[in-house]
């Protein structure tokens, strides 16, 4: 018989006492719920929720409103209004509400990206921020992804020499800036509730993941991963791609002003002129994201070309898919660049359909005005 559970109440475990992070992954778990009536509610009083939870199953017994909704405002995802004593949402808990964020991983997220914008007003760090960097920040601020394999000297050594032998256009503005030299500043930014006392193991594990992340990405098949990384990544890689695409789709939707714009105003005090050059950096970064998430969904370097198509052309019958993927890379053909004077001929002798042969064409053109 299945026990039907609120999730209103703490979760039960055996010898459970209650750590830090079991009392995390409550919060997370239940402000969540709370957020979504927030964002239902719009703005809401304490005693408006405790009534309205009182019908709900296990309502009576949740007795953690009050240290919930205080977490919620700690975290810049909800404000208590003093004048109207009403609770609201921010704007960045109002995206984290409609993507289903983990409260915390948006939490995190957001103020790594204050954090940013506060030691560099313009935004420039953001702009530096390569895909390899964006995989990097969400196995920093989630927890939906744990660590592929535990720290040694070894792995240490393995993701300097990834990040060394990495293109120049590719390499990690994170690594080179923070990470070889001050794990613990980025790893103190990147997580609100800072429970992993050795920064350097962490950090190092984060990126790990993330390197394995970035060549599923750019279609590097598992069975030559594997040993590297001495792990069954066929095994463990549709978990990991999947919350990656999850995660990454919501700091798209983030990345924007109006989630730092106080920020913005009061912390930075950048003026309103100013505000432009954010958000120019904000377009390069949710850029990236959208092309990293098509990357990792097809498992190719070429994923972004049919995410880009459909944003192209939204009222085509059909779009390219892995099959035709699959005909340019077994042509020679693994990235976007490598379609630059392409014509339609060319693309169908090599196997593709003509009406997707032509999108390509056409896509690639207007991408290049």
């Amino acid at each position: 018989v299945t026990k039907v559970v609120s999730r209103l109440i703490p979760v039960v475990r055996e010898d459970y006492y209650g750590t830090p992070g079991d009392d995390m992954f409550y919060i997370n778990r239940v402000g969540n719920q709370l957020m979504g009536m927030l964002n239902r509610f719009g703005s809401v009083t304490l005693n408006k929720l405790k009534e309205y939870l009182a019908y709900t199953f296990g309502g009576n017994r949740f007795e953690d409103l009050p240290k919930v909704l205080r977490y919620l405002t700690d975290w810049k995802l909800a404000y208590f209004d003093e004048d109207t004593n009403e609770y609201q949402l921010t704007h960045l808990g109002k995206i984290t509400s409609k993507c289903y964020l983990p409260p915390l991983t948006a939490a995190n997220f957001g103020q790594l990206i204050r954090d940013l914008l506060l030691d560099k007003r313009d935004g420039s760090h953001i702009t530096r921020l390569a895909p390899i960097d964006l995989l990097i920040i969400l196995n920093l601020v989630s927890e939906e992804n744990k660590p592929i394999a535990r720290f040694s000297k070894t792995m240490q050594q393995k993701v300097k020499n990834y990040m060394e032998a990495l293109p120049l256009q590719e390499k990690s503005y994170l690594y080179r800036t923070w990470i070889e030299a001050e794990p613990d500043a980025l790893l103190g930014s990147a997580r609100m509730i800072n429970d992993k006392p050795d920064a350097v193991k962490y950090v190092n594990q984060c990126v790990y993941t993330a390197m394995l992340l970035y060549d599923i990405s750019r279609g590097i098949p598992h069975t030559s991963l594997d040993s590297f990384y001495g792990v069954d990544v066929e095994e463990i890689q549709e978990k990991l791609r999947d919350n990656a695409i999850w995660i990454l789709c919501g700091f798209e939707s983030i990345m924007e002003v109006k989630s730092f714009y106080f920020h913005l105003k009061n912390n930075c005090e950048v003026e309103t002129e100013d505000v432009q050059k954010v958000e120019a950096a904000f377009r390069i970064a949710s850029k990236q994201i959208f092309n990293l998430v098509a990357n990792l969904k097809f498992r190719s370097n070429l994923g972004e070309l049919v995410r880009g198509i459909k944003r192209v052309y939204p009222h085509a019958d059909s779009y390219p898919g892995e099959r035709t993927l699959e005909k340019l890379q077994a042509a020679g053909i693994f990235s976007i660049k490598e379609l630059v004077g392409k014509t339609v001929k060319d693309l169908t002798d090599i196997g593709v359909k003509k009406e997707y042969a032509g999108l390509i064409v056409g896509y690639i053109g207007r991408r290049m005005l």
